[in-house]
Order: structure tokens, then sequence, then C-alpha cells
């Protein structure tokens, strides 16, 4: 179990939950689709990916990371193997 995550704010990002639709490649050049679906918690979003039938659940949350504390939205699914995410919810830097 993973220690509680502190929230950067309740209500950032708004409009996260919600059902989801993608398509994509595995590194083995395997096509796939999946839903992925996510709902909101105290500090965490509870997360359900469906891939090919299989569902793998999960949690996600915002991180800011960096000297520049970009906001960045951290997936990290329970399957087989375990498997983590990150996405830039922000690029400014302040590099100039």
């Amino acid at each position: 179990m993973h220690a509680p995550r502190a929230a950067i704010d309740p209500e950032f990002p708004a409009g996260f939950r919600g059902a989801y639709n993608i398509v994509g490649k595995d590194p083995a050049d395997h096509s796939y689709t999946g839903a992925p679906a996510l709902r909101y918690r105290e500090h965490t979003y509870a997360l359900t990916c469906t891939v090919n039938g299989a569902a793998v659940y999960g949690d996600a949350w915002i991180e800011r990371c960096g000297p520049d504390k970009i906001h960045a939205l951290a997936l990290r699914y329970y399957g087989k193997p375990a498997m983590e995410l990150h996405c830039a919810l922000g690029m400014d830097g302040d590099n100039y």
C-alpha cells in the first residue's frame, strides 16, 4: 500500500472525471483499443482501464515535477506487469 498523497487542489484539474476511448500500439507493435475511466477520490482518481475486454485497475494523481513545479498527471496501473505513466499538464518551465 502506498502512502496517501496530498491534494494539490481538490478542484484541479476540473473535468478529468469521465470515460475515454483510446487506440494505440504496444511496444511489440500490436494494436489495441481501450476505455479508461477516472473517478474522483479524496486525493487521487480511481482508474479503471478496459483493454481488449480485460479490466485493469489503478490510481491517478496530480504531481508537481522538477524545479519549476510543472503539474503532471501520474497514472499507475496494477496489472501484470504494473505500469506507470506520466503526462505533463503544462510546459511553461520559465526557461527562456
